[in-house]
């Protein structure tokens, strides 16, 4: 601690205070000292936070950068996926030529409803549900070749064969009994996605 002369009344007074205890005369000599340990502390270190400074900047232009690269990014994946969720491939063409088939064949085309599509090497097996002819809602397993030849259905599966069962009957419940059996027992089939079908129908040319 060192005196020095008042400014204001010439008595000698402490360095460290900020006003002479005789007049109230504030300390000039301190602020002065003050603010010179300030210069010098930014002259010393302003090399160090030049740096800090521009490392903070990099940061957060980084981030910003990173940010924006991630929302573009997702928006893309975003619009891949709309894209590839409202393009039909190969498959799904083929299968919704035979739902609106089916769909034409319907009474009442608007009461079709599709619970399940499955596609095997050579056909496709529907369970499905509409109107048929005497206006009543029947679900039946249906099956459709690729090239949308209607095969039939498994309504009369549960029917038997007798030696009265006409030749027509016959060849309806056997076709319906393997359609049963496929359904229920064969697992070498690819589920396709009902409701993209349903939604791009219009793709089925």
């Amino acid at each position: 601690m060192a005196l020095i002369k008042c400014r204001e009344c010439g008595k000698e007074i402490s360095s460290t205070v900020k006003k002479c205890p005789n007049c109230g005369y504030k300390n000039e000599q301190l602020k002065e000292e003050k603010k010179e340990k300030r210069i010098n502390f930014i002259k010393k270190y302003k090399k160090v936070i030049t740096i800090i400074t521009v490392v903070v900047i990099v940061g957060v232009v980084g981030i910003v950068v990173c940010n924006q690269q991630m929302a573009k990014r997702a928006e893309e994946e975003r619009v891949q996926a709309e894209v590839e969720a409202n393009t039909l491939n190969e498959d799904e063409k083929i299968v919704a030529k035979i739902v609106k088939k089916y769909q034409s064949a319907l009474k009442n085309p608007e009461s079709m409803q599709i619970f399940e599509i499955r596609k095997y090497d050579s056909f496709v097996l529907m369970d499905t549900s509409g109107q048929n002819g005497f206006g009543g809602i029947t679900r039946d397993v249906v099956s459709y070749s690729f090239d949308g030849t209607y095969m039939g259905n498994d309504s009369n599966a549960d029917r038997t064969i007798t030696r009265y069962t006409s030749s027509e009957d016959r060849l309806e419940i056997t076709l319906a009994k393997a359609i049963e059996k496929n359904w229920k027992t064969r697992t070498d089939y690819i589920v396709i996605d009902k409701d993209k079908i349903l939604r791009n129908l219009n793709q089925a040319n």
